[in-house]
């Protein structure tokens, strides 16, 4: 079987193609999305205990739900009306 084209031809399509694809279209004029709210956004509690202790804390947690979170608010009392486990 003849190729009609000459060689190298395919391999400059290839290189002008991804050229095309690398350049950088123009700046979007959107204005930017506002930020989250801080209050809204997850926040870490810490702090430090034995291994023992991590070990009963997590049991007594599983015990209640399997969700951490959830159940550490419901053990301490602090349900929300609609708070529903994963």
């Amino acid at each position: 079987m003849h190729n009609s084209k000459p060689k190298g031809t395919a391999m400059k399509a290839v290189k002008n193609s991804t050229k095309r694809e690398n350049e950088s279209s123009p700046p979007s004029r959107t204005a930017p999305a506002e930020p989250p709210d801080v209050r809204e956004l997850p926040h870490p509690i810490t702090f430090f205990v034995n291994g023992k202790e991590r070990q009963q804390i997590l049991r007594a947690l599983r015990r209640i739900d399997g969700n951490r979170v959830f159940a550490l608010r419901r053990a301490l009392g602090l349900e929300e009306p609609g708070l529903v486990p994963d």
